[in-house]
């Protein structure tokens, strides 16, 4: 199984959507922290723009959920803002404040569209890592394109 989580209105071919609300590519309502799903059963986690939407105290034991529910050699990604990129960018005068607030912030144009942690790639790799993922990969996107969040890919073993 594929799942995309906070699906939102990403609708994505091969994937289940799970959203904690109802929205265009919701197919399974659920919450992340608990998912209703078996032991092993993914083969592919999409947790794009998502974590970051939580309180730093359950970013642990929801990592453990995800490791818990993907099978061996199975792919999580995870795309987060990035506020090592961020902060940099803000003291190097680069984005305005409104900008950088918003980054680091979310959007809040609801409730759950509010951001409650930041990572940086040393935090996230050894979070993953206290889950049992492995072959962690962080790509840290070029300005360019979405120069604000890193991917992050694990395995678990």
């Amino acid at each position: 199984m594929r799942f995309n989580l906070g699906a939102g209105d990403d609708r994505r071919d091969g994937y289940l959507g799970v959203d904690c609300r109802l929205a265009k590519a919701t197919d399974i309502l659920a919450d992340i922290r608990s998912l209703p799903f078996k032991d092993g059963c993914a083969e592919v986690i999409l947790a794009l723009d998502v974590v970051e939407h939580f309180q730093r105290y359950e970013v642990d034991a929801i990592f453990a959920e995800l490791f818990r529910i993907t099978k061996s050699k199975g792919e999580l990604y995870i795309k987060t803002p990035n506020l090592n990129s961020l902060t940099d960018a803000y003291i190097k005068q680069e984005i305005p404040f409104e900008e950088f607030e918003r980054k680091v912030f979310g959007d809040q144009t609801y409730a759950e569209n509010t951001h409650k942690t930041g990572f940086n790639p040393d935090m996230i790799v050894r979070r993953l890592k206290d889950a049992g993922f492995d072959e962690i990969d962080i790509q840290e996107i070029g300005r360019n394109f979405d120069w604000s969040n890193m991917i992050i890919k694990a395995v678990k073993p």
